[in-house]
């Protein structure tokens, strides 16, 4: 009885977890230029853009491997977020004077990305 128990949650768990796979974009390049001084995510964002899709409806600890820890996070009311990945050099970086680029992940309330938009700070 437990093992039939245990490999309930094992196939359920398996099935909520969906596999990303992206042409141009590099995950690794992106984590690696943490606050977007080092000008590798202004390149990333082009391709991540473009394969978006890709990450709609992933979970949120999925985006996080994915993009890593956001700069920023902001909870909402009933538990929606939104996550902030700087992805230009702007006031963030002790060198530049305006503001940067961000990408806003907004996530529902079961944790799922929704919508990404780029914006201005």
């Amino acid at each position: 009885m437990k093992n039939i128990i245990l490999l309930s949650i094992t196939i359920f768990l398996a099935s909520c977890y969906r596999e990303t796979k992206f042409k141009k974009f590099n995950p690794e390049y992106w984590k690696n230029d943490y606050n977007g001084c080092d000008g590798n995510r202004e390149v990333q964002i082009k391709y991540l853009y473009d394969e978006k899709n890709v990450l709609i409806g992933v979970t949120e600890f999925q985006l996080r491997e994915i993009l890593g820890k956001p700069n920023k996070q902001y909870i909402y009311d009933r538990n929606k977020k939104k996550y902030i990945y700087y992805t230009s050099p702007g006031k963030q970086c002790h060198y530049v004077k305006y503001d940067a680029k961000i990408l806003i992940a907004d996530m529902d309330a079961l944790n799922r990305v929704v919508q990404f938009t780029i914006k201005f700070e």
